[in-house]
């Protein structure tokens, strides 16, 4: 699984997890999208190495989804993070690769486009 950016021009800036395999990526954590998306999410990345762990906290207990050993572009990350540093929403899917164009996928159950609401991101550097 990779980490992945972008910034279009109509919509807030995206955060990406870009998986190999289409099953994982339409049924890993679909309960949020489909139970949960009104939630208030945050994400908090840490550097782990040569890999990064994404963490999604939301809800009033503080709950956390993790997702680990992800590959990423540290350079990339900061200067994402540098240029979305006031904005205050921010998309956060899970992405397939269909030929040569990365596609937010559906959840399994229910066929909702896996696209969460997240109010703040975060670097964590060792």
């Amino acid at each position: 699984m990779q980490l992945i950016f972008k910034l279009p021009a109509t919509k807030p800036p995206f955060v990406g997890i870009l998986f190999d395999n289409i099953r994982s990526a339409c049924t890993l954590n679909q309960d949020l999208v489909n139970l949960r998306k009104d939630e208030i999410y945050f994400i908090q990345l840490e550097v782990r190495g040569d890999k990064l762990e994404l963490c999604l906290s939301f809800g009033v207990r503080n709950e956390k989804r993790v997702y680990k050993e992800l590959s990423y572009d540290l350079e990339k990350t900061k200067r994402f993070i540098e240029l979305t540093k006031l904005n205050r929403h921010f998309n956060f899917s899970h992405v397939i690769k269909d030929y040569d164009k990365e596609k937010v996928v559906k959840t399994l159950e229910g066929h909702n486009l896996f696209v969460l609401k997240v109010q703040g991101l975060y670097l964590l550097e060792s």
